[in-house]
């Protein structure tokens, strides 16, 4: 059984790609305002990224999550900040430690 034909992305799809990279690096490098103008760039290249595809982002802390939602607000994105909003809900939820029997 051979792999879905994925089509190749266009050359904005890829510099945007890269630049969010970038993003990502200046993140870890703790950097979280040029990591939100960064991510901003790579939205402005591309619209319909999709910053929780970059490989490693939901490895980083959720104040690095944050940034990218910030981004996405600023550059208009409404519609894809809420979905990551709700993302992250899910993910950073509170959850019932078990029960200890005593």
């Amino acid at each position: 059984m051979s792999a879905p034909h994925v089509a190749p992305l266009t050359l904005d799809e890829q510099r945007a790609r890269v630049v969010a990279l970038r993003g990502l690096s200046e993140a870890r490098a703790g950097d979280l305002d040029a990591a939100e103008e960064t991510f901003g760039k790579a939205i402005s290249l591309d619209p319909e990224i999709d910053l929780r595809r970059l490989p490693a982002f939901w490895t980083f802390p959720r104040d690095v999550h944050e940034t990218a939602v910030r981004a996405l607000q600023r550059a208009g994105r409404r519609n894809q900040a809420a979905s990551l909003i709700a993302d992250l809900r899910t993910r950073y939820r509170p959850r019932l430690l078990p029960s200890r029997e005593s």
